[in-house]
């Protein structure tokens, strides 16, 4: 079962209360596993110890679906073009890079608010606060005005408050040279670029609704779970599957 993070504490000592995490039935032996969206947890130290529980390496599941999706297909389905329009548009690895490189800010500042480790600022959980829009350069008075923000609700000085994102943005550059920035970067974003993509390359014609369920219906369908990507996540089953 896949859970919201949030949820999942209580479930395993409910489940093993109950004896459902390894069970026996006329069908053969059960095991009950939790698969989770790793968020920045690692970061945070907030991973959950406990064997049945199986993590994304990526922020989320969102992030495998994009990277190892077939973008050029999503957008035909999900924004109603055709091949012509798209076969141009970059592969799923380039793009997914090049929409982190245009938030690399925003991920920055995100990582640097959960490090302040306070309640109701900026996170995650919104888009980009310092881009104007997907694929726009940073807007410095906006991120000014949220570093004051947060420096305001925290008590921190601006100077160390801009230390630290200029830390985490450090870190963020880091990701990306290395490939790993699907770590950080919060896969939900992607709907909102492959979006803006859309309308761009629809150029002015009405795009149907449900655009986000078509894109999310076309890249599921066309993900390969036989290719090497799916590897670590074998094991992580098997490991728990060799128990019982």
């Amino acid at each position: 079962m896949r859970q919201r993070n949030g949820n999942f504490l209580s479930s395993p000592r409910m489940l093993k209360k109950k004896r459902r995490l390894f069970y026996s039935s006329p069908a053969g032996n059960k095991v009950t596993l939790f698969f989770l969206d790793k968020d920045v947890d690692d970061l945070r130290r907030t991973l959950r110890r406990c064997q049945h529980a199986i993590y994304t390496d990526y922020y989320s599941v969102e992030n495998y679906m994009f990277r190892h999706g077939d973008v050029r297909n999503a957008l035909r389905i999900g924004g109603c073009l055709s091949s012509a329009a798209t076969e141009t548009f970059k592969t799923s690895t380039q793009w997914t890079k090049a929409a982190a490189e245009s938030w690399a800010e925003w991920i920055a500042f995100c990582l640097m608010t959960i490090k302040c480790k306070r309640l109701g600022l900026p996170n995650y959980s919104s888009k980009s606060l310092i881009h104007n829009q997907p694929y726009s350069s940073l807007d410095s008075n906006k991120k000014q005005t949220l570093i004051q923000s947060v420096a305001n609700r925290t008590g921190k000085s601006v100077p160390d408050i801009e230390a630290m994102y200029e830390k985490e943005l450090r870190r963020v550059k880091s990701a990306l040279a290395s490939d790993t920035f699907d770590s950080i970067f919060n896969g939900k974003w992607y709907f909102i670029f492959l979006c803006h993509d859309i309308v761009r390359l629809a150029g002015g014609r009405p795009v149907p609704g449900g655009v986000e369920e078509r894109l999310e219906g076309a890249l599921m369908a066309h993900l390969d779970f036989s290719t090497s990507w799916t590897i670590i996540l074998q094991n992580k089953i098997t490991s728990v599957l060799s128990k019982i």
